[in-house]
């Protein structure tokens, strides 16, 4: 199983203990009020027992979410210490580019790292991490879709054999327009089951081969670039710890799209 499902799955089963004696403690103290001798005396105990057992239990969830939240922020920091060296460097190579092609080189490559490093800080080795770059799709065949933007996969890492969707598009899918919107708002989305929870848009969640999905959109100030994704075949693995990582590698790539439209307008303002 999973490290971010066993730690959110330990919590969640004891809240459901807890509930569930909680419940009785009531029952107990209401048979109790009504019996006489011995009888009544047992179920005062059991009583009292019940309200031990339902404050033990939540002293155990507290220090329980207390250890998740601390081992997400000390996944995040041993993540960032990884992967912020080699990000700082390519910002760094991106803004001293002499012209268009060395920034679209810096760019490939950061795009790269990013997608490298979601994947494998996210999960496991079954995690699938794609980027999706903003892009007019203009179909070989066929009519262009005319509702907007679309979402063209540039990159993906992990599950390899398993490609991910290559096109999202306002004017083709309820999913599309609900993909394209998503990138034009600031917020990241978690879903540990889509299944459970699917995403707008998404009717055929039972069929697809993944159920845990994180998504943040690529932004910059008001522009937005695109969406970073990671996906897993099996529930309850991603954590809000891991959308943290997931939001600030997106921002990254936010800031270097935006570098690079800064440094087009530059160029055209000097012809």
């Amino acid at each position: 199983m999973p490290e971010g499902e066993t730690a959110t799955r330990r919590p969640r089963v004891l809240q459901w203990i807890s509930y569930c004696v909680a419940f009785l403690t009531p029952v107990c103290a209401a048979i109790a009020s009504v019996g006489h001798g011995w009888s009544r005396w047992s179920w005062v105990a059991a009583t009292a027992a019940c309200a031990v057992i339902v404050a033990r239990l939540n002293h155990v969830i507290q220090g329980a979410l207390q250890e998740q939240a601390k081992a997400a922020s000390d996944r995040l920091d041993a993540a960032l210490g990884k992967v912020s060296p080699p990000l700082v460097e390519i910002l760094q190579q991106l803004c001293l580019a002499a012209d268009s092609r060395g920034r679209s080189q810096q760019l490939g490559h950061l795009n790269a790292v990013v997608a490298e490093a979601a994947k494998a800080s996210c999960g496991d080795g079954d995690t699938r991490a794609v980027l999706y770059l903003t892009e007019n799709h203009r179909p070989p065949t066929g009519r262009a879709h005319k509702n907007g933007d679309c979402l063209k996969r540039a990159i993906q890492r992990g599950r390899l054999n398993e490609a991910a969707r290559e096109w999202f598009c306002a004017g083709a899918n309820d999913e599309g327009k609900a993909v394209l919107d998503f990138i034009k708002g600031t917020k990241g989305r978690l879903y540990k089951d889509i299944i459970a929870d699917p995403p707008p848009g998404v009717s055929d969640a039972k069929v697809r081969k993944y159920r845990s999905l994180m998504a943040v959109p690529v932004r910059a100030n008001e522009t937005a670039f695109g969406m970073l994704a990671v996906d897993h075949p099996k529930p309850g693995v991603f954590d809000k710890g891991y959308l943290a990582l997931l939001v600030l590698l997106a921002s990254t790539v936010g800031t270097a799209m935006a570098i690079d439209m800064a440094a087009e307008r530059a160029d055209r303002e000097k012809v």
